[in-house]
């Protein structure tokens, strides 16, 4: 497994990628130009089944969405794994000592989360007979702890990943991504159930969410505690629409 991380960075925010070299200078990057949501042609989008015509992601969640998929495709068409970073994303210091040993421990894997949204619950199992286990934490103030949470040496472990918001920090293997591709093309506006109460819709207006319809039907796992966050800062979010939507549940059906 190399220990490069490959960046995905829009062009037009120079400055996103500058704070991302300094929370993570001791690490290996490649950057990838991300696709700009603003310069897309939705009717061509369609044209060429990367979206449904009914899809509702707003241009900066659609240019996410398309980045992580041209990903896939490079990732899928090789043997090679792949450690996908989003710019707003702050690594631990040990992120590679972490997460070797655990991927080593995995008999077959299709994508492993590295980091999650810490203001949204994840599901994990099963545990306790069979049942999955809803976890939520209290994350008021995770922008402001982002430098102790660098220095921490918390024991990680895999579980099993059902659901989670979030794709800020994540390896890829070639057959996930091979799944992940026939799985999610065309993105649609089908929602994925939420965690707590099942019944009710996650609206999909990002590609997270669309990922959460098929994690249980893949090797998916999940670090716990997560040994990469994100500040979750909405004002300075390219893709702000799709956070702020995605909140809204709606019941399925």
């Amino acid at each position: 497994m190399g220990n490069w991380l490959t960046v995905i960075t829009l062009q037009r925010t120079p400055e996103r990628f500058k704070q991302f070299c300094a929370w993570n200078s001791s690490f290996k990057i490649r950057r990838f130009v991300a696709v700009d949501g603003k310069k897309i042609s939705r009717e061509k989008c369609v044209q060429s089944k990367l979206i449904t015509s009914d899809n509702e992601y707003l241009p900066g969640a659609l240019g996410a969405a398309l980045s992580h998929v041209t990903l896939w495709q490079s990732c899928a068409s090789g043997t090679e794994v792949f450690h996908v970073v989003e710019d707003d994303i702050v690594l631990r210091t040990d992120f590679w000592d972490a997460a070797k040993p655990l991927l080593a421990t995995l008999p077959e894997w299709d994508i492993v989360l590295w980091s999650h949204n810490l203001d949204w619950p994840i599901v994990v199992g099963p545990v306790l007979g069979g049942e999955n286990a809803v976890i939520q934490y209290n994350a008021k103030d995770t922008a402001t702890k982002l430098e102790a949470f660098r220095g921490t040496a918390a024991h990680s472990v895999l579980l099993p990943l059902i659901s989670a918001a979030g794709i800020g920090c994540y390896s890829l293997s070639p057959q996930g991504a091979a799944k992940l591709l026939s799985a999610c093309l065309p993105l649609g506006s089908i929602k994925a159930r939420f965690a707590v109460e099942d019944h009710l819709g996650w609206n999909n207006t990002g590609i997270d969410v669309e990922m959460v319809r098929h994690y249980g039907k893949m090797h998916a796992f999940l670090a716990f505690p997560p040994l990469a966050v994100t500040p979750n800062e909405f004002a300075k979010s390219t893709i702000r629409g799709h956070l702020a939507s995605a909140r809204k549940l709606r019941p399925i059906g």
